[in-house]
């Protein structure tokens, strides 16, 4: 199964191309480089609409920033901010490539409705899927995660990429995640 992490970030990169700004670098980093707070939320298989929600006690809905769907190999794009539902606080961010024709028309309807996160939409659908974690990653805020964010440009952001598979190992997704520094209510169990 090829995939490479910039197919996930080709709209946020084409974002930074429409602002102006250069991608920040971003590199791969061991998981015992990750930081607490970070690695409560981010070290692990766990879906991170769930992780995030587990540490901040909410909800998590989703700001679209950019998509593009690519008709020939019939797979969404998008980038997004996560944040709570109360109080829009943005937890995350996350370049998405989406392969549609794995899901019945009823569910890629969701996906490009941006409405919900990813992972929320598989879960509520009762779609059984895995993340299998390809490396873990660390960045500087650009101006433009910076305001995304809510963070200071400069600031560490962590995070991974995934592929989001099936139960049988098809391919769902390719995401990059990545977290400002996590203010979670309560500890991951």
């Amino acid at each position: 199964m090829e995939t490479n992490f910039l197919d996930a970030l080709k709209v946020l990169i084409a974002q930074h191309a429409f602002h102006g700004e250069p991608m920040p670098a971003i590199g791969a980093v061991s998981t015992k480089d990750i930081p607490s707070p970070w690695a409560a939320v981010v070290v692990n298989s766990g879906s991170m609409t769930a992780n995030l929600e587990e540490c901040y006690g909410d909800r998590i809905l989703l700001t679209l920033l950019g998509d593009d769907i690519h008709v020939p190999d019939k797979t969404l794009g998008r980038a997004v901010i996560l944040r709570t539902e109360r109080g829009a606080v943005p937890v995350a961010l996350a370049g998405l490539r989406i392969h549609l024709e794995r899901f019945p028309p009823e569910v890629r309807v969701r996906f490009v409705e941006a409405v919900s996160p990813f992972g929320g939409i598989l879960r509520q659908e009762g779609i059984a899927f895995s993340s299998q974690v390809v490396s873990f990653v660390k960045c500087r805020a650009s101006k433009l995660l910076a305001r995304a964010l809510r963070t200071r440009q400069g600031s560490a952001l962590y995070g991974r990429f995934s592929l989001i598979l099936g139960d049988q190992g098809t391919l769902y997704a390719e995401v990059m995640e990545l977290l400002p520094r996590p203010r979670c209510m309560q500890a991951l169990g």
